[in-house]
């Protein structure tokens, strides 16, 4: 959903991998699950107006200024 629900904030997180080649740990009690992808190997984008689209589209520009 692109906004949050009535009267709550929505803030949304970036983090930079300092061992990007080893294996996620998931705590199931917070996530179902996670994955590392490359900028050409992501799959389906969430919407324009989502935060987590907005967080995808900055690292992607970041990736491509590189």
């Amino acid at each position: 959903q692109p906004w949050p629900y009535p009267h709550q904030l929505m803030i949304g997180f970036t983090a930079r991998a300092t061992a990007p080649d080893r294996a996620l740990t998931v705590d199931e009690s917070e996530l179902d699950g996670a994955k590392w992808f490359d900028a050409d190997d992501l799959p389906q984008l969430p919407g324009k107006l989502s935060l987590s689209r907005q967080l995808i589209d900055n690292w992607l520009a970041a990736v491509a200024q590189k």
